[in-house]
């Protein structure tokens, strides 16, 4: 993913943004959206008790609400001077 696509993403001037926020996703779908997170990689996170995003488990199915992942997101953009 592209600085300036990631950049969109986290002032919210994508079509991302512009769905339900209380969307919930699956992993698989949070690995597409967000590229920079593989279906692995969140796997792991879960597995080590390091989850990035919080998440729901029903059965094994997992799930992420997508507001939970752009505020994270926005979270951790560093800015500097």
């Amino acid at each position: 993913m592209s600085i300036t696509k990631y950049q969109a993403l986290l002032e919210g001037n994508d079509n991302v943004s512009n769905k339900q926020k209380d969307d919930y996703l699956t992993e698989k779908q949070v690995a597409e959206e967000y590229p920079i997170y593989t279906v692995n990689s969140l796997r792991f996170y879960r597995s080590t008790q390091r989850s990035l995003f919080p998440f729901h488990k029903i059965g094994r199915k997992v799930f992420y609400k997508r507001d939970d992942i752009e505020k994270t997101l926005a979270k951790s953009r560093v800015e500097q001077l």
